[in-house]
């Protein structure tokens, strides 16, 4: 008899426990945010593909997810950009969730038997800057290409092929993500190939299409203090011209050190297009300094697009 009342009491405490921790399971979910993110610009991303383990979902208008009835434990997270075939082609099926969404991200996660809150910044994957060269005394393009591999990988080797079929070799950047930038004199519009072996042997390639509007950037134009102008406050009003396709401004400031080379001093977020008065405690009297403006245009993973202007050299005199 108690033998027996003791196998019932075991049998009801497998009941109990199995049940109990099904619902648990049952009841882990995941909410969060999805940011394209460059330097301290972001963009919340609507429409993309979140992922964790076997479950996904889109983000709203505001870059918001939510996905339910998870279990609880390890997991990858990762999220799929949805785009068109003028976008992306040739896509390898073991890169893409579908036809018309490619890997842009991709993290091991934790999760715990309740809510989880899991915030996500997708870097750009391919950026166009417009910039002046003072060496060359024009303007130039540079062409930057990221690669980011699953969570369970790592990239071994990466190469872009431009559409005049050179091949750019890719060098590891940040954690696990591979990047290559080079300059373009002109304008080069087409298919740009990614080839990326990862350390188990295997291989993806996509193409990313590059419009000649990604290319149709206007520089911004300084206007003061340029030309090596002497000025005698620590709080100038800078002047300058802006493009009105740009989304963001930021003002950059360097200062020359004692070797005579540029440094960063501060970058900041302006709102005005045709002047900003800098705050005291920036610039030093008896400093030299340069300034650029620097503008986004497209803030996309595929392409997120800039123009920095000519420098202006100003110092700021003893008084």
């Amino acid at each position: 008899m108690k033998n027996k009342f003791l196998y019932l009491l075991v049998i009801f405490l497998i009941f109990i426990l199995t049940g109990c921790g099904g619902n648990e399971l049952l009841n882990t979910s995941v909410t969060g945010n999805v940011e394209l993110t460059k330097g301290n610009y972001t963009k919340a991303l609507n429409n993309v593909v979140v992922k964790i383990n076997d479950k996904k979902v889109e983000t709203n208008s505001e870059g918001k997810f939510k996905i339910e009835d998870l279990n609880a434990g390890e997991g990858t997270v990762e999220v799929f950009y949805n785009t068109d075939d003028e976008i992306i082609s040739s896509l390898n099926q073991n890169q893409i969730e579908s036809n018309k969404n490619i890997l842009v991200h991709s993290e091991k996660i934790s999760l715990d038997k309740v809510e989880n809150i899991v915030n996500l910044e997708i870097n750009p994957k391919v950026t166009v800057l417009k910039y002046y060269s003072d060496f060359y005394d024009k303007s130039k393009f540079q062409l930057a290409f990221y690669a980011t591999p699953p969570a369970n990988k790592k990239i071994s080797s990466g190469y872009i092929l431009d559409p005049n079929e050179e091949n750019h070799k890719m060098e590891p950047h940040f954690r696990p993500q591979w990047h290559v930038w080079w300059n373009e004199e002109n304008i080069l519009t087409g298919n740009y190939e990614y080839d990326i072996t990862f350390d188990d042997g295997s291989n993806e390639k996509f193409k990313v299409y590059i419009a000649e509007t990604d290319f149709d950037i206007q520089l911004p134009k300084l206007n003061y203090p340029i030309e090596n102008k002497k000025i005698n406050t620590t709080t100038p009003t800078f002047e300058y011209d802006i493009p009105k396709s740009a989304k963001k401004i930021y003002l950059r400031i360097e200062e020359k050190n004692k070797n005579g080379e540029w440094e960063s001093k501060k970058w900041i977020p302006v709102d005005s297009d045709t002047n900003y008065t800098i705050d005291e405690g920036i610039l030093k009297a008896g400093e030299e300094y340069r300034w650029a403006i620097q503008t986004i245009h497209k803030a996309q993973i595929f392409a997120y697009t800039e123009a920095k202007s000519k420098y202006g050299e100003f110092k700021v005199e003893d008084f």
